[in-house]
């Protein structure tokens, strides 16, 4: 992963790159690959009957920021760039949307087991939590210092 998204953001190209366009891109290319991996990850976590809702919950969670561990940098381009997507032109990858479908089917899960309440919206839920996720996850990139 690091050698894709190192290619992306620090090629000589990438650094001198002022045409709009070809940004779009490269941020298109980043994102696909990103939420390709988390949503490659979050089939792995939901498909594993001997897991609970919680602790299901919890590896998504985790997985996100996982992501970001090593690449601080990536955290810096996701939180920045990760709204303008979503309302503009370039449509996020559909592997976000699946991402994010699955963490709704975790929070279906707990509710059916009575581990959540089940009076929650869980599809305006679910942009509360990754939300509450970007908003650490900048946090955090923003204060590696």
């Amino acid at each position: 992963m690091l050698n894709f998204i190192d290619s992306l953001l620090f090629a000589p190209s990438a650094q001198y790159n002022i045409n709009p366009e070809e940004n779009k891109g490269f941020l298109n290319k980043i994102f696909a690959f990103l939420w390709d991996k988390l949503y490659e990850r979050a089939e792995k976590i939901i498909a594993d009957e001997t897991t609970s809702p919680n602790e299901k919950l919890n590896l998504f969670i985790d997985t996100f920021f996982e992501r970001f561990v090593s690449m601080p940098e990536l955290a810096i381009v996701y939180v920045n760039e990760q709204r303008h997507m979503e309302l503009g032109k370039n449509l996020l990858p559909i592997s976000y949307y699946k991402y994010l479908e699955i963490g709704e089917k975790i929070i279906d899960d707990g509710m059916k087991k009575k581990l959540y309440n089940p009076e929650v919206n869980v599809k305006i839920f679910r942009f509360f939590i990754i939300g509450g996720i970007r908003n650490l996850l900048e946090f955090w990139a923003r204060n590696q210092d």
